[in-house]
């Protein structure tokens, strides 16, 4: 490393290349994306600034929330722009404006980073997953081509979106969740950690066990280091989050159509009026967007057709 290189940019450094631990790796992206929103791409730090986000990156401890709230003094260092630009240039032909290699990331990988600090929030992965977050949890979030990457701080219930060869990883401090698709709730204080499994098979691992577990189940986890297995009721926990909870009873179609616009956020328009007319009873929970409508259309002999954020469902309709 060059004399007047700081540990802050090697770290910079060895996330270009690759050669951070996945920790670092989210946390980094977790930082990029936080002040590409507050700041663009124009900025640099003065070394103070830079060696606090140095430790508090490195830490071994899930500090997401006061990574993506940092603020420096923001006090102009001109000579390290030129200085990034060789690293950069020396890695791959990419233009980089101060240190921070925007473009490197968004080829690389897609990357999410959301606090929920006054109200539950709903995350939308670039996967097709969801997550509904509760207030003062903090997510991050990227997928490369080995697999999807996640930190939770708080408490978060997850719809998974199906893909085996990418496995969907939740780290939660000690404890990490790995699934290719199902749905589940989190809850973390600390080192507690609690999981509630309501569909699929989720793989729960800390440094010294992992366990398997399936619907209906629930895994703690305390300090002590012991996974400890339970039972719980999954219909209350669906129910308590109306946009997961997809079940309907002799429902008008109408309803129905407003529940998957606001779950999926997109627009749901019948070309027949007489088609809102028309009750469901189904239950659509923990499916994605295409296999709902292919539901709808075997309950109804309807056809449906997605364009972008846009759904257009055509058939007879209902007297």
């Amino acid at each position: 490393m060059e004399n007047d290189e700081s540990e802050f940019d090697d770290l910079l450094k060895r996330y270009l290349k690759d050669e951070v631990s996945e920790e670092e790796r989210i946390k980094i992206e977790a930082w990029l994306d936080s002040n590409k929103k507050r700041h663009g791409k124009n900025f640099t730090w003065d070394e103070k600034d830079e060696q606090i986000l140095y430790e508090k990156i490195t830490t071994k401890i899930n500090n997401i929330d006061e990574i993506t709230s940092f603020t420096p003094r923001q006090k102009r260092v001109e000579h390290k722009i030129l200085r990034w630009l060789a690293i950069a240039a020396s890695i791959s032909a990419i233009v980089i404006t101060g240190y921070v290699a925007w473009d490197a990331l968004e080829a690389r990988r897609t990357s999410v980073a959301v606090a929920a600090t006054h109200n539950d929030e709903k995350v939308k992965l670039p996967d097709g997953s969801i997550v509904w977050l509760e207030r003062g949890s903090t997510f991050s979030f990227y997928q490369d081509n080995e697999g999807r990457h996640s930190v939770l701080n708080g408490e978060g219930l997850f719809e998974v979106s199906k893909n085996k060869t990418k496995p969907f990883n939740v780290q939660c401090g000690k404890v990490n969740v790995m699934v290719t698709g199902t749905s589940f709730n989190i809850r973390t204080a600390g080192d507690s950690f609690a999981i509630e499994v309501l569909t699929g098979a989720v793989a729960v691992s800390t440094n010294d066990d992992t366990v398997l577990v399936h619907p209906k189940e629930k895994v703690l986890y305390e300090p002590t280091g012991v996974l400890v297995r339970s039972t719980f009721d999954v219909d209350l926990l669906a129910e308590a989050n109306s946009e997961y909870y997809m079940k309907f009873e002799s429902v008008a179609m109408a309803q129905v159509m407003e529940r998957i616009a606001s779950k999926f956020e997109v627009t749901v328009r019948a070309e027949n009026e007489n088609l809102k007319r028309c009750r469901i009873t189904a239950d659509f929970t923990d499916r994605s967007l295409e296999s709902t409508l292919q539901m709808l259309s075997e309950v109804l002999d309807i056809s449906f057709n997605i364009n972008g954020a846009n759904v257009v469902i055509t058939g007879a309709g209902c007297e």
